[in-house]
């Protein structure tokens, strides 16, 4: 039943976008009249999910998907790290205009405004420069194995256990706390 999803983009219109996006990547459909400074290509947010575009599963949502098929669509290493939540917010970002300040809350402050939403922590891998110098590159991502790919090979040159927690961030979806709590014990 599963098979190769494509969704909707969820559009965002700020003011330092312009049509950049849209030209780029050649996307059909998108409102002509306005700025999309982001699409968000596919989520998982409260009341934001991506819609399928796609096949026989065409117009349910990325969160009715795992509600249905969890693990099976996930994946066994996700579930294992992120339970039935989709780690992901992928995005294309068009920076055509200067960007004002970026200041995402923690869990703390998300939980005082009334946000179902939770704290964030962010990668951003830039895609695009006013021009290459020398070719380009492929950019590989994955969601790493944190204790292998992260906790090991710091705590092997001495950072501390806070200061790898730090690194993701002060939200209660952190997965380095999981992570260096657990190894602790069975050091």
């Amino acid at each position: 039943m599963l098979y190769p999803l494509r969704f909707k983009e969820i559009l965002r219109n700020y003011g330092f976008g312009n049509r950049w996006i849209a030209r780029e990547f050649a996307k059909q459909g998108l409102p002509e009249d306005h700025r999309i400074a982001e699409t968000w290509e596919v989520c998982n947010r409260p009341g934001e999910p991506s819609e399928v575009i796609n096949g026989s599963l065409r117009g349910r949502t990325l969160h009715e998907l795992i509600e249905q098929y969890g693990q099976e669509l996930l994946g066994e290493d996700i579930v294992a790290k992120s339970g039935l939540r989709f780690p992901l917010l992928i995005k294309f970002l068009d920076a055509s205009n200067p960007l004002g300040d970026q200041v995402h809350q923690d869990d703390e402050l998300a939980e005082k405004q009334g946000l179902d939403d939770p704290g964030k922590t962010e990668a951003w891998y830039m895609l695009r420069v006013i021009e290459p110098a020398n070719g380009s590159a492929l950019l590989k991502a994955y969601v790493p194995d944190l204790l292998r790919d992260v906790v090991q090979p710091l705590r092997s040159v001495g950072v501390e256990d806070d200061d790898i927690v730090a690194l993701g961030g002060k939200t209660r979806l952190n997965p380095l706390l999981k992570h260096v709590i657990v190894s602790r014990r069975t050091r």
